[in-house]
């Protein structure tokens, strides 16, 4: 394992939106009076635009929209996949909810990329950025990058490929985070990872040497691995954000700590590697709120699922459905106490593989004695399924919640 400082930014695309508003909101006036100067080029007005808002699907794979040759012959294609609202791809049903992630591109950079297309194409000067609109969020750069030490190899045709990486961490005393990122370096090999602190009490994995990939080579070491009950700081899967959490408030590392980053790797024909990366931003100060990720229940759709009655007022931060082909979508309501319910999001059948999460502008309240439902819906002929089934990756899903400091992570959730 490797430990970089003030490493590469992390590409957090539209949900930065919630770190950089104040930069935002003072260079919006600027933005609006200054003109181009000359011909719209690729280096200089396209390709930051393209950074932020495409990249975290097509920075690779079979549409990769990263270089000047490979964005070139896709332009019209690009200018009529925005302007429709195909792209970036957005599940949500605007009537429900507002979302502080929504990726699609503004006015401003629609207009941007159809004036690039309109002038010809041009690639300018590499390095040479003149333009960035006041509706495109700057990167975040993170303060620790903990790399794996080297490539680790997947098997061809491996029908469940499981493995975990333990990332040591040099905090001695607590850490507030407020970003992560999980990095693979070979995208279309994972199927989903999830980023785990572990407790310096915790005992999960602990035969297991830091820096060092374990693939658990039958089902009852998966099942061992899995059984993890240690916190969740940071989840990847295709089309999703890094976690990023609102103004004042972070997730909390203990000192002693250290990082666990379990990945489940996609199914190939072609044997491959991958060498990922965390990157951490930390907060500069003690936060307000502590914001902790807890799962769904797995179940079938169509059935409403419910999750434990919460012990504690708490504000719902953002949803992260697991919603995966055949194409599943889902509707989600807080219950209050007294059973009342209210719609925060309704997501649309899933058909090309993405998951994406749903960060909201303002986080909901949620009440002592309240809950979160959700009702997954199938897409029109998709064959629904029955709980239980491994295979079926569509039922799944995380929600974080914000609560007060001094509430520990036991006392969240009444016990049933």
């Amino acid at each position: 394992m490797g430990v970089r400082r003030n490493g590469v930014s992390l590409a957090f695309r539209s949900a930065l939106l919630l770190a950089c508003a104040g930069a935002i909101v003072a260079s919006a006036q600027r933005s609006k009076t200054q003109a181009h100067s000359g011909a719209v080029t690729f280096h200089g007005d396209v390709a930051p635009i393209l950074e932020r808002r495409c990249q975290g699907c097509h920075a690779d794979g079979s549409t990769p929209l990263a270089t000047y040759n490979e964005v070139k012959p896709k332009a019209e294609a690009i200018v009529e996949a925005i302007k429709s609202r195909r792209m970036p791809p957005w599940f949500a049903d605007p009537k429900v909810g507002e979302f502080a992630n929504e990726p699609r591109l503004s006015a401003d950079e629609i207009r941007v990329i159809e004036s690039w297309l309109a002038g010809g194409t041009l690639a300018g000067k590499a390095g040479m950025l003149r333009h960035v609109l006041a509706s495109t969020p700057e990167p975040l750069s993170p303060d620790l990058v903990l790399t794996a030490s080297k490539p680790l190899a997947i098997e061809a045709n491996n029908a469940l490929d499981y493995r975990y990486l333990i990332l040591s961490l040099p905090f001695t005393f607590d850490r507030w985070i407020r970003a992560a990122e999980i990095r693979p370096s070979n995208r279309r090999a994972v199927h989903h990872a999830v980023l785990y602190v572990r407790d310096p009490r915790s005992k999960w994995l602990r035969e297991q040497a830091a820096g060092e990939p374990y693939a658990p080579r039958d089902a009852e070491a998966l099942a061992r691995a899995r059984a993890v009950t240690d916190e969740v700081l940071a989840v990847y899967a295709p089309g999703a954000d890094g976690m990023l959490c609102p103004d004042g408030m972070a997730k909390r590392v203990p000192a002693g700590s250290d990082l666990v980053l379990q990945i489940h790797y996609a199914r190939s024909a072609e044997a491959t590697a991958d060498q990922p990366e965390v990157g951490l931003a930390i907060a500069p100060e003690t936060p307000k709120k502590r914001v902790v990720t807890l799962p769904f229940a797995k179940g079938a759709a169509g059935r409403p699922l419910t999750t434990r009655p919460l012990l504690v007022d708490a504000l719902l931060v953002s949803l992260f459905p697991r919603t995966y082909l055949p194409g599943v979508g889902a509707d989600f309501d807080i219950v209050e106490p007294g059973g009342i319910s209210e719609p925060v999001l309704k997501v649309a059948p899933n058909t090309i593989g993405l998951q994406l999460n749903y960060a909201f502008k303002s986080p909901r309240p949620m009440y002592k004695g309240g809950a979160l439902r959700w009702t997954p819906r199938p897409a029109a002929g998709a064959a629904a399924s029955e709980p239980g089934d491994d295979s079926d990756e569509s039922m799944t899903g995380y929600y974080d919640i914000a609560v007060d400091l001094n509430v520990s992570t036991q006392r969240i959730l009444a016990q049933q």
